[in-house]
């Protein structure tokens, strides 16, 4: 498996924890999850302008970087940090060009509905992986979701490996 491209980093994995019966373990399911999350703003393709056009930062010159020099009698210290004006980005938004919709941040809210198929024979703290169904970002992979299914309790049966086990009090008679 390849990683990234050089130069894109990738997103945070997300760790979500589902709920599963003792029956959907054992014959198998189909689960729907909705989650919410970041999507790159469809109508302005990720740059939060009405007119997809961004302007190098006058401050930083584009960089995204500040040097600031210090003078400390015959030292000098030279400061590199985030441009204050463009917060690192070396790119800005005209004031009357931001898209109204992610008000020019890039990304909006919506709704991932997984299909999570359980199969049959499933264990308590098995991963399933969906690659890259996380938040979107520009310029950013998108993290994977690893959803880590819980087996509920069941009311009569216990389950140790692939056999299921019934604790039952019975009188002696009914054992004989």
């Amino acid at each position: 498996s390849r990683g990234p491209p050089r130069g894109r980093q990738k997103g945070q994995p997300v760790h979500v924890e589902l709920s599963v019966s003792l029956e959907q373990m054992y014959n198998g399911s189909i689960r729907k999850l909705r989650l919410k999350k970041n999507i790159i703003c469809p109508s302005c393709e990720g740059t939060g302008s009405k007119s997809k056009k961004l302007l190098d930062c006058s401050h930083c010159h584009g960089s995204g970087r500040q040097t600031q020099i210090r003078q400390m009698g015959p030292m000098r210290q030279v400061i590199t940090s985030n441009c204050i004006h463009c917060r690192g980005k070396g790119k800005f938004i005209k004031s009357t060009d931001i898209r109204q919709k992610c008000r020019g941040k890039t990304v909006i809210r919506g709704v991932n509905i997984l299909k999570i198929e359980i199969k049959k024979g499933m264990k308590h703290g098995e991963a399933i992986l969906f690659k890259e169904e996380s938040d979107q970002y520009p310029g950013i992979i998108p993290g994977d979701i690893i959803i880590r299914i819980k087996e509920k309790k069941h009311e009569k049966f216990i389950r140790k490996g692939n056999n299921l086990i019934l604790k039952k009090s019975i009188s002696l008679r009914e054992s004989l």
